[in-house]
């Protein structure tokens, strides 16, 4: 998940999590799919060894959403095989979530599209069609509904009453500058510190750091128009609150 993970996102939103507006799925599920990060709204759907609609949800444009499914947490069969994943990422899905089996494992984990499931199952399911679309769900205790958000990442599953506004997808497009200007931002708020409250360095390099914070400042100055939409959000993520103020004083 580069710069933002769903520890980082956990560690800056103890509020939401309280809540319950930011929920964490129980680590049952193992990982498959060449895309190990993944996010996107949730479409749910709720069946019991019976793969029908599955397969018909995937057929369907994915338009980079997420695939949520209720299987029981069967472990007698497969509900999800490589042929309808391969539709799902030819239709556009960010992912699929599973809790249940799954099968044709090397076919899956050369899809470029994120799943998870409990495990593999060389069997396969019924195909009589039964099942809900677009309920609310239980998994393991967490309850899921229709249209709110998952974010997943090696550390495992995210679910979001709504989108964050750090979304997962839109790291990629500001991480470089965003590494670059968070960098910066700490040596300049050190430097700032040790000029305002006079704290010396026990190395009696005290000038040198100031040098040191003059230089991030500068290079501060430089990059903060090309991501200022977004600083904000990326430092509360960083969970680093000695920065907000440095960052809401951006003219």
């Amino acid at each position: 998940m580069a710069l933002v993970t769903t520890a980082e996102v956990c560690d800056a939103n103890p509020q939401l999590i309280l809540s319950g507006e930011l929920r964490a799925l129980q680590p049952n599920f193992q990982i498959y799919g060449r895309r190990q990060v993944f996010s996107g709204p949730i479409v749910t759907l709720k069946v019991f060894e019976d793969n029908v609609l599955v397969r018909e949800f995937l057929e369907e444009k994915g338009n980079g959403r997420v695939l949520v499914v209720d299987g029981g947490a069967s472990l007698r069969c497969a509900i999800l095989g490589g042929n309808p994943v391969v539709q799902a990422q030819n239709n556009g899905w960010a992912g699929i979530v599973v809790n249940g089996c799954i099968r044709d494992v090397d076919e899956i984990n050369g899809c470029d599209i994120g799943v998870r499931a409990l495990a593999s199952h060389p069997m396969k399911a019924n195909k009589k069609g039964m099942g809900e679309k677009h309920v609310p769900i239980n998994i393991a205790g967490t309850r899921i509904c229709d249209g709110e958000w998952l974010y997943a990442d090696t550390d495992g599953i995210l679910i979001s009453r709504t989108e964050l506004s750090f979304a997962v997808n839109d790291v990629a497009a500001w991480t470089p500058e965003a590494g670059k200007i968070y960098v910066a931002l700490k040596a300049m708020h050190y430097g700032l510190c040790l000029c305002k409250y006079g704290i010396p360095n026990r190395h009696g390099r005290t000038d040198e750091i100031h040098g040191q914070a003059r230089e991030a400042r500068n290079l501060f100055d430089q990059m903060k128009t090309l991501l200022k939409p977004d600083l904000m959000a990326f430092v509360v993520v960083m969970g680093d609150r000695s920065l907000k103020d440095e960052c809401a004083s951006i003219p």
